[in-house]
């Protein structure tokens, strides 16, 4: 397992969720009972209790193209293509979460570290008061600029294309089950994701028009 020596405890959160389900599709309790305890306030179990509701939704803009030939739209891509599209971040996607007692969804935004949820809105809050005469980036971000020190880990990275420097937001200090869900299943490996995928646990949605796309955008808004 990698960690990061200039941390002394930095754990790679990314391998610990790949590990969460084994070989034979079942939880692995050892892993499990670890990132019980290393997330406050249960997130872990809200975490996984939201992937087991069946209410989050990925949704991938797959433009459709045209067969010259039959002048058929070929559209459809295959769950596996569609989740390594995903995870080489290769194609736009967005993640949704339609919970059963509300109508408006929640927007999660991985790559930004966001959340339209009210947990994380009330700990950003928290955090802007708590540094409002400081400087709130200094208080959420951790740069790596040593490229000996570079982690493997995924977890709460941003900006995570640049090769000369690594971003992570202290997810201790803002992080909801919405983000941590959408981690396990996205900063992990594409077997978890695909585990959930199987199970119906997880909706994946093929959009191929970009009206489409534009309304969902706005629905999430409204």
């Amino acid at each position: 397992m990698q960690t990061d020596s200039s941390e002394g405890n930095g754990i790679n959160y990314s391998e610990l969720f790949g590990q969460l389900i084994n070989k034979n599709g079942e939880m692995n309790d050892t892993v499990a009972s670890f990132l019980y305890y290393m997330f406050p306030r249960e997130l872990f179990i809200r975490a996984l209790s939201l992937i087991e509701s069946c209410n989050m939704f990925i949704y991938v803009l797959v433009p459709s193209s045209v067969n010259n030939e039959t002048n058929q739209t070929l559209k459809c891509l295959e769950s596996f293509d569609l989740v390594n599209s995903i995870y080489d971040d290769a194609g736009l996607h967005r993640l949704i979460v339609k919970p059963s007692d509300e109508n408006i969804p929640i927007y999660v935004d991985l790559n930004n570290w966001m959340c339209s949820c009210h947990e994380y809105t009330d700990l950003m809050l928290g955090q802007l008061n708590h540094v409002h005469s400081g400087n709130l980036a200094t208080s959420l971000l951790k740069d790596i600029d040593d490229s000996q020190k570079f982690q493997e880990d995924r977890f709460a990275q941003l900006d995570a294309h640049s090769l000369s420097m690594q971003r992570y937001i202290h997810s201790e200090k803002l992080n909801c089950p919405h983000l941590l869900a959408y981690s396990i299943l996205l900063r992990s490996s594409t077997r978890i994701l695909l585990h959930f995928l199987e199970r119906g646990q997880i909706l994946l949605i093929q959009i191929n028009n970009m009206d489409e796309w534009l309304k969902l955008h706005i629905n999430v808004v409204e």
